[in-house]
């Protein structure tokens, strides 16, 4: 199997509203800028791999895939994707991990356009998810994030 969408040295791309199922790699960038909407990649070997590339990811899946997103000397800003991810994982009517504000919160990630407010509320989300049974599956993710908008 190939790549579904191969970039390479493209400028202000904007994908809207793509599916990608069972290839090698859904989305491979290279040298290029792009903004991803409504993007569904799953079944994949390698969901997106970024290599000098800066990414913006906007109500986007990255799911079922071997690997998720590779990136390498590139900027992928994920924050809605991640709360998405969390919603998509958080088990329904666990009471023990209160998936209910957990949700709440995520939603406000997504629903929100002021970068500065997804921030405040990804900071807010790491607060009481970190205390939850499911910390240690979105600690790695959550954690290397703040990180990276030196919110930690």
């Amino acid at each position: 199997m190939a790549t579904a969408i191969k970039l390479e040295n493209a400028s202000k791309v904007f994908m809207r509203n793509v599916s990608i199922r069972g290839f090698n790699k859904g989305i491979e960038a290279i040298n290029s800028d792009l903004l991803l909407s409504g993007v569904d990649v799953r079944r994949c070997g390698i969901g997106v791999e970024l290599v000098n590339t800066h990414a913006t990811f906007h109500d986007t899946f990255l799911m079922d895939n071997n690997v998720d997103l590779v990136v390498n000397n590139s900027n992928a800003h994920l924050i809605d994707t991640i709360a998405k991810r969390i919603l998509a994982v958080t088990p329904k009517g666990d009471i023990s991990i209160n998936p209910y504000q957990i949700q709440s919160i995520a939603y406000q990630i997504i629903n929100t356009r002021d970068i500065t407010e997804k921030k405040r509320r990804l900071k807010q989300l790491w607060a009481v998810v970190k205390y939850t049974s499911l910390a240690w599956a979105f600690y790695q993710i959550i954690e290397r994030i703040l990180r990276y908008y030196g919110l930690m």
